[in-house]
């Protein structure tokens, strides 16, 4: 599955890509999903993480599932066992 930074360069590129073949500016894109540039940015490149709503607005808006994008991980707790969808989303996995 490889490394976990190469994982993260992987996202990050193919979040990049999507982007630009959008013809989004990271501004144009990040004001599109309510989030700043500067916050768009740290996510784009990896180093910082997504709430699950901006990561699904992020994803909405590339047009690809948010898994493609993004790590999600399922956090297991016993009372979280009925609710098998509940997650945590991240940017660099």
């Amino acid at each position: 599955m490889g490394s976990k930074k190469t994982r993260i360069a992987a996202r990050s590129r193919e979040m990049k890509l999507k982007r630009l073949d959008l013809g989004y500016t990271q501004t144009e894109f990040a004001k599109a999903v309510g989030i700043s540039r500067q916050q768009f940015s740290m996510i784009e490149n990896g180093s910082s993480g997504a709430s699950e709503e901006t990561a699904m607005a992020i994803a909405r808006r590339l047009r690809c599932d948010v898994d493609h994008v993004f790590d999600v991980r399922v956090p297991y707790e016993e009372e979280d066992a009925a609710d098998p969808f509940r997650g945590v989303v991240t940017a660099n996995g």
